[in-house]
């Protein structure tokens, strides 16, 4: 199988993979995920913290950036973080977020996740994870297996488009604030 990964910047105001031309219906019997991390959190003191200031930001970026996208369903653990994350989205769309609580076993949270994605065929969904979860999920769905996404790594906002047959396709984009990371720390992630 191949698989095309495209590096884009982009800003808030004109996010390329969610116009609402482009790509907030994909074509035929194509589904359209959107995933992403959580937010910046406020602190690491406290075992499941909530969004700082500037992940709060981040979280109502996220929901202007895809405004114009009509999702189906959106997926989140059971953490403070992507729900408070998923809000703004939520909330705009008059929708509540799914649970779908990460264990140990990310190779059988990916599953389920990609299961219930799944049964939204031919529609729009979030995926709000973290930086371990992401790209298990991307590889459940049949696309590439990618790397985890580094701590530093908050604007990455990866689509993947899987067709009704073939092969999916992934590309990868920004949202919100840029990140603050020197590129040498995420690796090719944050390359533009």
């Amino acid at each position: 199988m191949r698989y095309c990964l495209r590096a884009g910047l982009v800003g808030l105001a004109a996010l390329a993979i969610v116009s609402p031309q482009a790509s907030a219906q994909g074509t035929k019997g194509e589904t359209v995920v959107y995933l992403v991390r959580n937010a910046e959190k406020a602190s690491d003191a406290v075992q499941d913290p909530s969004l700082s200031d500037a992940g709060r930001a981040r979280a109502a970026a996220l929901g202007t950036a895809m405004k114009n996208v009509q999702l189906a369903g959106i997926f989140v653990t059971q953490f403070k973080r992507t729900t408070e994350m998923a809000a703004p989205l939520a909330t705009a769309q008059k929708l509540t977020a799914t649970v779908i609580p990460v264990e140990n076993n990310l190779a059988e949270y990916a599953r389920i996740v990609a299961k219930a994605v799944l049964e939204h065929r031919g529609k729009n969904v979030l995926v709000i994870g973290h930086t371990n979860t992401v790209a298990p999920v991307i590889a459940a769905l049949g696309g590439p297996k990618l790397q985890d996404i580094c701590d530093a790594a908050y604007s990455i906002i990866f689509t993947l488009r899987i067709p009704a047959s073939g092969t999916p396709i992934l590309t990868r984009a920004t949202y919100g604030r840029p990140d603050s990371s020197d590129p040498t720390t995420c690796g090719k992630l944050l390359s533009r």
